[in-house]
């Protein structure tokens, strides 16, 4: 209550309220410490999205050549000499598409890192080149098959995707700082320029920051009850939901008011660390998608699943004629915002972007899909949820006159319901996202 003879203060929107908290206002810096190696690679959790295990940088044995050639990617870019450089690597590439030495990957984390290292190198075989150039059209054997090795152990498409720029291609220069900009580098380069460095490095602070999203959304699960599709379980407990959803505006307002800025900061005196004209002009040539041939490889009924094996059709041809269409990395591959839409029960209005969307989880890690498909099918949703609580307390309210005491719960459902109505008859989106659609 304001103090006696003062005027009441005029309510505050959300972004005022939020604005007026202190802990929203700051990086936390991520989860510093390391799961230990039984645990799941891509397990969802204290670190959001982001590995639960800082990215391996090295790789063994034979493997170790595609790491040497990753760090010679920026000058074969710069020179144009991209093919030539794979080329002459050709035996020790080749040799890589043996069971023995796929063996050798025995873990998530080190697939996770060949396929990433084969993302960047079959982008620069292809982008790579003097100007003029003609833009290749088939992805020679000595690369395609390997990685698609790969990619099937992965359960993903041999695609430069989003968990390889981004989740997946990254080190702290200190082990026990935090993920940070000062403190993280990447991996893998293009141009090795800053503006690249900068752009990229924002997206891992973003899904570093983003933990507490995910942590918001897995308590507002367990405050719904239920159970995962099937709707057995404890009853729903709305002040519990409330509180989670609390944190999930203060956790999202902290990702869109403090972590996205960091893309558009200028250094004094050199203008903005990461360039919208070296990102057009440079770096974009380089995350595009592709339609390409992988030789050697059969795509068969199923893209995501690539075959390597051999066929008497492929030996006589020196390959399948299948050229494949593959998206570029892009934030929509980050799970982040399908998971918060499905928890909140958000879909698309505009079928072409939501059939994009839909997509792009098969470029995501398995792990990531399977997480969304299960916030998806939580039984009873959110949505249902609230819309219940909303009808539920239309129903109380004609039955019986205002007057008595609420308990909290009650008081909690009721505040959890009070925007319910707009949210069943929300209006579709006018939109027209068929350009961002063709991007793609």
């Amino acid at each position: 209550q304001p103090p006696p003879g003062t005027a009441a203060a005029a309510p505050a929107d959300g972004f005022e309220m939020m604005a007026a908290r202190p802990d929203v206002h700051c990086l936390t810096g991520g989860k510093r410490t390391e799961a230990p190696a039984h645990v799941p690679l891509w397990e969802v959790g204290e670190r959001g999205f982001l590995p639960v295990r800082d990215p391996v940088p090295d790789l063994p044995g034979p493997w170790a050549v595609l790491v040497d050639l990753g760090a010679e990617i920026p000058m074969m870019c710069a020179d144009g000499s991209a093919r030539d450089v794979l080329h002459d690597h050709e035996a020790q590439l080749a040799a890589l598409d043996s069971e023995a030495n796929l063996a050798l990957l025995n873990s998530v984390d080190l697939l996770e890192r060949a396929h990433s290292l084969y993302g960047y190198l079959c982008s620069a075989f292809i982008n790579g080149v003097d100007a003029g150039a003609p833009r290749a059209k088939k992805l020679p054997r000595f690369i395609a098959r390997p990685w698609c090795n790969v990619a099937r152990l992965l359960g993903r498409r041999p695609a430069l995707d989003y968990a390889a720029c981004v989740l997946y291609n990254w080190d702290r220069v200190n082990r026990q700082g935090p993920i940070s900009m000062a403190n993280v580098r990447l991996l893998n380069r293009f141009t090795g320029l800053v503006d690249e460095e900068w752009f990229f490095k924002t997206h891992i602070v973003i899904e570093s920051e983003a933990a507490e999203v995910v942590q918001a959304l897995a308590r507002g699960l367990d405050a719904l009850g239920g159970d995962e599709g099937a709707g057995a379980g404890p009853d729903p407990d709305p002040e519990a939901l409330l509180l989670s959803l609390r944190a999930l505006e203060g956790a999202l307002w902290r990702v869109a008011r403090v972590c996205l800025p960091i893309m558009f900061e200028r250094a004094e005196g050199q203008g903005a660390l990461c360039d919208y004209h070296m990102f057009y002009h440079r770096l974009r040539l380089f995350i595009g998608g592709w339609d390409l041939e992988y030789e050697g490889v059969d795509f068969g009924s199923d893209p995501q699943l690539p075959s390597c094996g051999a066929s008497p059709a492929a030996s006589a041809a020196g390959g399948f004629a299948q050229p494949q269409r593959i998206a570029g990395p892009s934030g929509a591959m980050s799970a982040l915002l399908p998971t918060v839409d499905a928890f909140l029960g958000i879909s698309m209005s505009n079928r072409d972007l939501g059939k994009l969307l839909s997509e792009f989880e098969s470029y995501m890690p398995t792990a990531h899909a399977s997480f969304i498909r299960r916030v998806r099918d939580r039984a009873p949703s959110l949505r249902e949820y609230v819309i219940r609580l909303h009808a539920e307390q239309v129903a109380a309210e004609s039955a019986v006159g205002a007057g008595g005491a609420a308990s909290a719960g009650a008081a909690a459902a009721a505040d959890l319901a009070s925007g319910a109505s707009d949210a069943h008859q929300a209006a579709s989106c006018n939109v027209d996202a068929n350009a961002l659609v063709s991007t793609y």
